[in-house]
């Protein structure tokens, strides 16, 4: 149990990246439901690259997962901008933090 699991309201959908296909595009699993929290939250933060760009969302979560996954918000693509794996107390893996 993580210290954010009272809080995880909300659920998204999540597409796990497995690979690419023969022209670059990257191919996914079949989205599965991801419990988590989305809190709008506009930031100007780094993305994966160093570049400055505006998030406007945070998603917290107890599941990992990974900047080359993707998410589906209320029936659209979300790009993942960030990914914080936290650890808890005692050193191990609490939640994720992913920057939308």
């Amino acid at each position: 149990m993580s210290t954010i699991s009272d809080k995880l309201t909300d659920a998204v959908m999540i597409k796990r990246r497995q690979g690419y296909d023969d022209t670059g595009a990257p191919l996914y699993d079949t989205p599965e439901p991801l419990l988590c929290r989305v809190v709008d939250d506009r930031r100007i933060v780094k993305d994966a690259t160093g570049h400055e760009v505006v998030s406007e969302r945070v998603l917290y979560t107890e599941q990992p997962i990974a900047l080359d996954d993707a998410l589906v918000i209320d029936g659209k693509d979300t790009a993942i901008i960030r990914v914080a794996h936290k650890r808890g107390v005692y050193g191990g893996y609490d939640h994720t933090e992913a920057r939308l």
